[in-house]
């Protein structure tokens, strides 16, 4: 039977919005040497907790906060043979970013830590957001985790959006440095939720 014919659009309905431009996944993304990048091997997780809009400099910009935790499941499935990470601490996480975005950022918080932390830097190579020095134990991992917050400043970035947009920001997580590796684990998520 023939199907009925369609409505035409409703010319008081708003325009469908416009898709954000996306940054395609990084090849090869973490840049760095790890004896493991699989999942299992380090239960270590990064998820968006909340984007606010603060007043910075006279202007109106995104303020984030990623929530850094031990995924139970992964924790109970992981694999030590994969690196010999499950039970490791935080030490940095990394966002493949847009490196328009270099010099928009303030020094960031840590709700297991009282001051300010300004570790944070930009790959000399690569467009890579890096956060390091966390050293979150991986007991308060278990235990809700830890958050970092940052805030944009402008002038070229004030949204998280164009920090990495598109699909997510691609991320990394690493595990504490050993005497054997500088980074021993490090499994690369996409990470949603803005």
């Amino acid at each position: 039977s023939p199907s009925p014919p369609s409505k035409p659009p409703n010319p008081n309905s708003p325009p469908s919005p416009k898709p954000r431009p996306s940054i395609p996944l990084a090849i090869g993304f973490p840049f760095c040497d790890c004896a493991s990048y699989s999942g299992s091997s380090f239960p270590w997780r990064v998820a968006v907790a909340n984007v606010t809009s603060v007043r910075v400099n006279n202007i109106m910009a995104d303020r984030v906060c990623v929530r850094m935790y031990v995924d139970p499941v992964a924790a109970a499935a992981c694999n030590n043979a994969l690196g010999s990470c499950c039970g490791e601490g935080l030490q940095k996480f990394e966002f493949v970013a847009n490196g328009r975005c270099k010099g928009s950022i303030l020094p960031f918080t840590l709700s297991t830590s009282t001051e300010i932390k300004s570790s944070f830097m930009w790959d000399s190579t690569h467009p890579v957001l890096k956060f390091s020095r966390l050293d979150i134990p991986y007991a308060d991992g278990l235990a809700g985790g830890a958050s970092l917050c940052f805030s944009f400043k402008g002038p070229s970035c004030t949204k998280f959006s164009e920090l990495c947009p598109g699909r997510g920001c691609q991320t990394a997580v690493f595990s504490t440095v050993s005497a054997n590796s500088p980074n021993t684990c490090c499994p690369k998520n996409l990470v949603l939720g803005f």
